[in-house]
């Protein structure tokens, strides 16, 4: 297995583009322990405000000046834009290195295809054995390595810190549920989302979950609109709160329970020791997560 280094892998001035949070999460992870690394970077949703907190003293691009006088892109691999797509693209046309970073486990092919265009990367990094695995099976051309998930570390580490010094955290039975955006129904012949089925499925199961009254929290999606999830809550006959202005590592610390449908925060509450429950409905795919530890509602008994 190939476990590049950082230093290996991270020379000359990088262009960086982003947009989802997952990838940007974790190529913010490596580059705070790589302070003297020359980057240019571009950010754009969720990945922006992201950027802003972690280096608010450094300056940002345009997608067109981003790319001068750099050597190599770093870009992510997200749905919600084709902004990453478009940065591999202009990195190919222009002879330039590129190395793209996957955070999931579903989709690979998808990641690069945008209106049966594919632009493939030259590198793709993950950061576990299992993705590892699934690159190089799909991309066999393309040279893969395993890095480490200095994300992962840090959040796990916040969320003991902050559990282990409140004791409140760990005397309630308190359920948060991380959404995701699925955007199309899994039933032909529904008209929700999948997020909204899995929601409903989940409410409809929660005696399956726990025999104990439940405080509910969930956490939407850094992607989501604001206020998607409103009418939602306010249509339940149980108590549902929507987290504002907390972190990810404050809102797991708070839980005792986390639920999903295959969201990598799941994978994040389950390094920090959580019981982690997976949402999606019986009609869904199966859960692509490679975690045994991950519980499904569609196998609990009441």
């Amino acid at each position: 297995m190939n476990n590049a280094s950082l230093d290996s892998l991270l020379r000359g001035q990088i262009a960086i583009v982003c947009h989802d949070a997952g990838s940007a999460n974790i190529i913010i992870s490596w580059l705070k322990k790589m302070p003297d690394v020359s980057v240019k970077a571009h950010l754009e949703g969720p990945a922006a405000a992201l950027w802003a907190k972690a280096f608010p003293e450094s300056p940002t691009f345009s997608f067109a000046d981003v790319f001068y006088d750099c050597s190599m892109l770093i870009s992510g691999t997200g749905w919600a834009s084709d902004l990453e797509h478009n940065a591999r693209v202009r990195a190919s046309s222009e002879g330039m290195r590129s190395i793209a970073v996957i955070d999931h486990w579903v989709n690979y092919k998808e990641r690069f295809i945008r209106k049966e265009y594919v632009q493939l990367p030259d590198h793709i990094c993950v950061t576990d054995k299992y993705a590892y695995n699934l690159v190089q099976k799909i991309f066999p051309e393309v040279q893969v390595s395993l890095m480490p998930n200095s994300y992962l570390d840090e959040q796990v580490k916040a969320i003991n810190l902050l559990t282990n010094s409140t004791s409140a955290f760990t005397n309630a039975e308190n359920i948060l549920y991380v959404l995701e955006p699925i955007r199309v129904p899994w039933d032909g012949g529904a008209s929700l989302p999948g997020e909204f089925q899995a929601l409903d499925y989940f409410v409809s199961s929660t005696e399956k979950i726990t025999s104990a009254n439940s405080n509910i929290k969930i956490r939407p999606h850094p992607s989501d609109s604001e206020g998607k999830y409103k009418a939602w809550v306010e249509r339940q006959i149980i108590q549902i709160d929507i987290s504002e202005g907390c972190t990810l590592f404050e809102d797991i610390a708070w839980s005792s329970i986390v639920v999903g449908c295959q969201s990598y925060a799941m994978v994040v509450a389950l390094a920090a020791k959580k019981r982690v429950i997976c949402s999606l409905p019986p009609f869904a795919p199966e859960l692509a997560l490679p975690y045994a530890e991950i519980e499904q509602i569609r196998s609990l008994r009441r």
